[in-house]
């Protein structure tokens, strides 16, 4: 049901809900499901596309001001919708964050629901189904279970979530993210993850599972989990010092009509908690230097 002026913008209990539902219908289709190339080379499955309209049918209210930026549909929206979007408020959503895996029968995936108001990320939600995980914002909580059943007809029990980001050492294990991969060398001892699911690594950092996210995105990759990583003391930021701070912004997005990177951060990016910008951030930054 669409948001009315009197209902709060972000409800935790309806997003959950919603998350569930998206979560419950690509579990489904998982391991059944084709898949086709865009034209950037990416993968559409066909439940990308149903899940996008699904929460679009939620979510936008554009009679009550309420946009919907969305992964699929992004480029059919004019530049008056844009403008609104970015200006007013906005639902920032990924139906599957982690296409790639999904269609090919590997667990990295998840839907994502940020909420965009007047350029800024204020809260989110993030649900891995594969891996019976659902992180939501609310308030200035972030609620969390690992224990989700998506057979249930029951709400999920939440609690919240008390961040355990993981120490930094040399045994840490670092995110990569499939551009960093594809276009720089990681000459440092830390193991390594490419799950080609932003949502996922950037989750699994506050609970401790990852030490740092190094990466290059777009604004839907982490809109559901950014608001998450700044209440629990993580951030985010670019290889030129520019902090990710939840603004949506030609600082840290290309937000340029028919610019070829739209909506991509305008760099590498490091996301995680204090300890690994003091240990790590300062050689990311030189040895990326270097390479360009």
């Amino acid at each position: 049901m669409p948001s009315s002026s009197s209902q709060p913008v972000w409800d935790a209990a309806r997003i959950t809900s919603l998350l569930v539902r998206c979560g419950r219908f690509a579990l489904a289709q998982w391991r059944a499901e084709g898949w086709r190339l865009k034209a950037d080379g990416s993968l559409l499955t066909e439940v990308d596309e149903a899940l996008e309209r699904e929460l679009t049918g939620e979510l936008e209210d554009v009679a009550n001001g309420i946009q919907i930026i969305g992964e699929e549909t992004v480029e059919r929206r004019d530049e008056a919708y844009v403008a609104r979007a970015l200006a007013g408020r906005a639902y920032v959503v990924d139906p599957i964050d982690g296409t790639a895996p999904f269609a090919h029968g590997i667990g990295y995936w998840g839907t994502s629901i940020g909420l965009m108001e007047q350029g800024r990320l204020t809260h989110g939600g993030v649900i891995l189904p594969a891996q019976n995980e659902l992180f939501v914002t609310d308030g200035e909580r972030v609620l969390w279970t690992d224990r989700l059943d998506l057979a249930a007809t029951s709400a999920p029990d939440l609690r919240e979530l008390e961040p355990r980001f993981a120490p930094w050492s040399a045994g840490g294990m670092v995110a990569l993210g499939q551009r960093t991969v594809r276009n720089h060398t990681f000459p440092w001892p830390n193991p390594t993850l490419v799950t080609g699911c932003a949502v996922n690594a950037l989750a699994y950092l506050l609970i401790g599972r990852l030490a740092a996210y190094l990466g290059h995105m777009k604004l839907w990759d982490l809109a559901g989990v950014l608001p998450m990583l700044l209440r629990c003391g993580g951030a985010g930021r670019l290889v030129d010092g520019t902090p990710l701070d939840g603004s949506v912004n030609n600082r840290g997005f290309d937000l340029e009509p028919g610019s070829p990177g739209r909506w991509a951060l305008r760099d590498e990016c490091l996301f995680g908690p204090p300890a690994a910008f003091a240990a790590f951030y300062p050689a990311v930054c030189a040895h990326l230097r270097k390479e360009r």
